[in-house]
């Protein structure tokens, strides 16, 4: 029988802290609010997790980077850091211990802006 794991998705906007000096390119005012940040949907297979978001229409491929981080994580910043309000987005992606080949990231955002982000994953982690 196969459960698919917890996964974790974060889609907080960065907030800077309050210690930093005062920039037009803030990040609290260039991040979207929480209601405006589009939700990244996860899907679970045996072989892949597959992460979608719509991105806006302002959004292209050279703004967006995607990370590994300690901790099996996946960061995702999409920037378009021409503008100054509601153009800064960014997810954390919790996995569980050992599930996912981390060499095994690919991504593509289509010219509708959809992004799609394929996570392969290591094939004995499938036992509930």
């Amino acid at each position: 029988m196969y459960c698919p794991p917890r996964l974790e998705v974060s889609s907080q906007p960065f907030v800077s802290s309050s210690h930093e000096a005062f920039s037009p390119m803030q990040r609290e005012r260039r991040g979207a609010s929480p209601s405006n940040c589009p939700s990244m949907d996860v899907q679970s297979s045996l072989s892949e997790h597959t992460l979608t978001v719509q991105l806006p229409d302002h959004i292209k491929h050279e703004m967006v980077t995607i990370s590994v981080l300690k901790g099996n994580k996946l960061k995702v910043i999409a920037d378009a850091w021409h503008m100054e309000a509601e153009c800064h987005y960014e997810w954390v992606i919790n996995f569980p211990p050992h599930d996912i080949d981390m060499g095994g990231v690919h991504a593509q955002l289509d010219a509708s802006g959809l992004l799609v982000i394929s996570v392969r994953r290591r094939p004995r982690y499938h036992v509930c």
